[in-house]
């Protein structure tokens, strides 16, 4: 399922199936099962990777146009930048970049950037929270809560993903412990690569 059809679906809680992979490289401690890449590459994991230490070299490597944070509201990059190359099938394959950003009281955030309109794995049972503009286009915020045997969605310590489909570009934006307001602030506050 695209991810861009997944945005136009209706109803209050669904099941996200991606097909991209994410690489390995992030902090699985916060993040959704989402986080959890398939095994080898003809599972639709990562072909080649590459860490950066600046957005302007990832972007580089990635040979398209990504989006940094603009303001990260005290929370530091976790890491090095990574530069994965999918194999999506047979005949495709594409770019997927990765960085993550933490600080205190387990406050974090994951970035995946795609060139491709799918999204990056499956974030499980997500309840559907809002819809705000990001980047000039609808972006939908989940939340890991309010479904059973989940916390409540008014819970700080919670995973929040924000999901928006730009130009056949997928960014998927994963959040523990921040509240909706910063949520949506980071995402509004990112900036294009120079």
């Amino acid at each position: 399922m695209t991810l861009r059809s997944w945005i136009r679906g209706t109803g209050r809680a669904r099941r996200i199936a991606g097909t991209l992979v994410l690489a390995g490289g992030l902090s699985a401690g916060a993040a959704p099962a989402a986080l959890a890449a398939p095994a080898h590459p003809s599972a639709g994991g990562p072909a080649a990777a590459g860490m950066y230490t600046s957005w302007a070299a990832a972007q580089h490597a990635a040979r398209f146009k990504l989006l940094k944070p603009g303001q990260t509201f005290g929370l530091k990059r976790s890491g090095r930048i990574q530069v994965e190359t999918c194999v999506l099938g047979v005949h495709v394959s594409r770019r997927a970049v990765f960085a993550s950003y933490s600080g205190s009281g387990e406050r974090s955030v994951q970035i995946q950037e795609v060139n491709y309109h799918m999204d990056c794995g499956n974030v499980g049972e997500a309840k559907t929270l809002g819809h705000y503009r990001v980047d000039g286009v609808r972006a939908t915020l989940l939340g890991s809560c309010g479904l059973p045997h989940t916390p409540s969605c008014h819970k700080l310590k919670i995973s929040l993903d924000l999901l928006w489909v730009k130009k056949g570009k997928a960014y998927a934006l994963t959040f523990f412990a921040m509240r909706r307001g910063t949520v949506v602030a980071f995402a509004r506050a990112m900036r294009a690569v120079s």
